[in-house]
């Protein structure tokens, strides 16, 4: 018994068909991929909206953040006391660009964690480690 699949009711040809059905089943792969994405990841493209053009300092910096976004901050109580201000222009500017124009002077070590909270830690002398290869030629015990 042969089926035929040109009727009234479906008049494709079998390679026509066949096509039809790989670019279903790819689009649904693709839709079923793209949809399992975790729901709690940090958003790295978060927007901060500045009102008017001011001079902050990283704490009014850091507020104006948290009010705005799902970021917390933990730093050490006076860590940024003599830090310069920081000049902000009214508009829409990412989260990372606006921490990397406030931090940008000194070295901080930055932890993002998954919960959105941001460490700051001063990072001292002891936190950078050098290596320098010595060469040269031992002459005597001194």
């Amino acid at each position: 018994m042969k089926i035929k699949l040109t009727s009234w009711f479906f008049p494709v040809r079998k390679e026509q068909l066949l096509l039809v059905m790989m670019r279903t089943l790819i689009f649904l792969c693709c839709a079923t991929v793209f949809s399992f994405t975790p729901a709690n990841l940090i958003s790295q493209n978060s927007k901060v909206r500045i009102a008017e053009d001011k001079v902050l300092t990283v704490d009014e910096v850091f507020d104006l953040i948290k009010k705005q976004t799902e970021y917390r901050f933990f730093y050490e109580e006076g860590l940024f006391k003599d830090y310069p201000k920081v000049a902000v222009k009214k508009g829409v500017i990412s989260t990372n660009t606006l921490l990397n124009k406030s931090l940008s002077i000194t070295d901080f070590n930055i932890v993002v964690t998954q919960d959105n909270a941001i460490l700051i830690k001063e990072r001292k002398k002891d936190d950078f480690k050098y290596q320098r290869a010595v060469t040269g030629k031992v002459v005597d015990k001194s």
